[in-house]
C-alpha cells in the first residue's frame, strides 16, 4: 500500500529540479552599426549628455562630487566614425575596483565612456559566449585587446568588453 503523501512529495520534488544554467549579464550598448557589451557589475549609472562642460579641449562630466573626463567608446576602439558626445548621446559611468590608490590599497576608480545607445541588460547563457583570442580573432572583431568575447543577439555579433583594459590602452 503506498502513501499519498510519498508519491505526492516525490513529484513536488521532481517539479523543483531543474538544470542550474548558468548566465553572465551585461549592459548592451551601440556604436555605430556595432554592438558591444559591458559586464553589469562594471556599469555604475547610465546617464543622458547633451553637450556640457569643456576642459582643455576635453568633455567633462560630473558624477557623484567627482568630474570624470568623458572618453567616446568609438575612439577608444580606433573606430573611425564621429565622437558620441558631440551630439546627444548615453554615458555609462563605468567603475573600476581593481585599481590602486598611491599607497597600494584597492580603491574604487569611475571613469565615463560615451556611446551611441544603451539598448538593453541581457543575460546570456556562458554556454554560447565565445572568448576573442589573438590566435583565433574573427576576421570581423574589432582590433583592440579590450575585446574578450562575442555572442550573438537578434544575428548580430555583440562584443563583450573589458572596461578595465580599455582604460588602461587609453590611458
Amino acid at each position: 500500500m503506498t502513501s499519498p503523501f510519498r508519491s505526492t512529495s516525490g513529484l513536488a520534488a521532481r517539479r523543483r529540479v531543474r538544470p542550474i544554467v548558468e548566465r553572465a549579464t551585461f549592459v548592451v550598448v551601440s556604436q555605430g552599426s556595432a554592438r558591444y557589451a559591458f559586464p553589469v557589475h562594471t556599469v555604475e549609472r547610465v546617464l543622458r549628455h547633451s553637450g556640457g562642460a569643456s576642459q582643455g579641449g576635453a568633455s567633462s562630466i560630473a558624477f557623484a562630487n567627482l568630474t570624470l573626463v568623458l572618453r567616446d567608446l568609438a575612439s577608444m576602439l580606433s573606430l573611425n566614425e564621429p565622437p558620441a558626445f558631440a551630439r546627444t548621446a548615453r554615458v555609462l559611468v563605468l567603475r573600476n575596483d581593481m585599481s590602486r590608490d598611491t599607497s597600494g590599497a584597492s580603491a574604487t576608480t569611475f571613469s565615463a565612456v560615451a556611446v551611441d545607445e544603451v539598448h538593453d541588460v541581457l543575460a546570456v547563457e556562458t554556454a554560447l559566449i565565445e572568448p576573442v583570442l589573438p590566435s583565433t580573432r574573427p576576421v570581423d572583431a574589432p582590433g583592440h585587446p579590450a575585446v574578450r568575447a562575442c555572442f550573438v543577439r537578434n544575428d548580430e555579433p555583440v562584443w563583450v568588453l573589458d572596461p578595465a583594459r580599455l582604460h588602461r590602452d587609453a590611458a
